[in-house]
């Protein structure tokens, strides 16, 4: 058995890591023909604890604040586990696809335009979608496609813990592998392998943005969702992993209110929005959100709310008796 911790980390507590990269890939502590079961079976326990971090909250709140014109956004939720990144270097064997800088997990947007292109070319040997109109969406080898596939990022407010220990059990280890030069056959007596692995937990929202050739829009979104529900992301999708299923609810207009005071309380913990004309309180907003629209004020901006409650432009989305304030601009 060999150690496969660096000595000045055998002391840190594993329970504490807050970066589920980090502790994948520094925190395993011993290393025996790829690696000791119960050593990794505490370690996936471990990233299963970690949620996600106040730092990705406010970087998600910035990339849905975003103005890309023409791009195309919307949201999907996952119907089944998602296992992305699985041929990973890994030291537990199976990999699994992180953010490198917040250790949540993501869809690349190579992997998404995977996804959908194939959808596509059901569509073309259907004779639903004509080869031009193909190589227009996604090029081929002379040309390039008019369709640009962002990263899908997860949504920090869908669920609270997004990875889940999962496991695969080989019962025939040696059939598959021929260990020894000679492949044997499957017999009653072969000892099953459980192999166990993290992956995203069902009910996972993630937000896709896409930009398309005009005109283009609602056939692609449509094209990506049903390609993300019938065929599926990453691995395993034989058996079921990876779909994804439409948000029902529509998405709500971006909605301007001028001339609100923005009134900051409990340092940037919570921060009121009322009218200036009457006083009448327009939205609260606390939490990770409040202190990401205080993180978003340009310096002057913010100088400003500092000292006293300060008139501002606002724009956001009402749902209901429920106004939420996603961007703040000074008048």
């Amino acid at each position: 058995m060999t150690s496969a911790i660096r000595n000045h980390l055998q002391c840190m507590p594993i329970e504490e890591a807050q970066h589920t990269g980090l502790l994948l890939t520094r925190f395993l502590r011993t290393q025996e023909c790829g690696g000791s079961k119960a050593d990794q079976a505490y370690l996936l326990k471990a990233a299963t604890a970690i949620h996600t971090s106040d730092a990705y909250h406010t970087a998600f709140h910035r990339w849905k604040q975003l103005h890309m014109p023409g791009a195309l956004r919307f949201g999907a939720r996952l119907s089944a586990p998602l296992l992305a990144g699985a041929g990973a270097a890994s030291p537990t064997g199976v990999g699994i696809t992180l953010h490198h800088t917040y250790g949540v997990p993501y869809l690349p947007g190579s992997s998404l335009k995977g996804v959908v292109r194939a959808g596509a070319s059901l569509l073309v040997k259907e004779q639903r979608l004509t080869q031009d109109q193909f190589v227009l969406l996604f090029g081929d080898t002379e040309l390039s496609g008019g369709c640009i596939f962002w990263d899908a990022w997860f949504d920090p407010e869908s669920i609270k813990y997004p990875l889940k220990r999962d496991v695969l059990t080989v019962h025939h280890a040696d059939y598959y592998t021929g260990a020894g030069g000679m492949r044997k056959y499957p017999t009653d007596y072969d000892e099953p392998n459980p192999v166990q692995f993290l992956s995203v937990r069902p009910d996972a929202v993630f937000l896709f943005t896409l930009c398309t050739p005009e005109g283009w829009q609602d056939f692609v979104r449509e094209l990506t969702l049903w390609s993300l529900r019938t065929l599926g992301a990453g691995g395993k999708t034989n058996a079921g992993y990876g779909t994804f299923e439409r948000i029902e609810k529509a998405p709500l207009p971006l909605e301007t209110v001028e001339n609100v005071y923005f009134i900051k309380r409990r340092g940037a913990d919570k921060i009121d929005f009322s009218y200036v004309t009457n006083r009448q309180r327009l939205a609260t907003m606390d939490g990770s959100i409040a202190r990401a629209l205080y993180a978003s004020l340009d310096d002057s901006l913010r100088g400003k709310v500092d000292k006293a409650a300060t008139a501002v432009d606002v724009q956001g989305m009402r749902d209901g008796n429920t106004f939420t304030v996603v961007r703040v601009t000074a008048r």
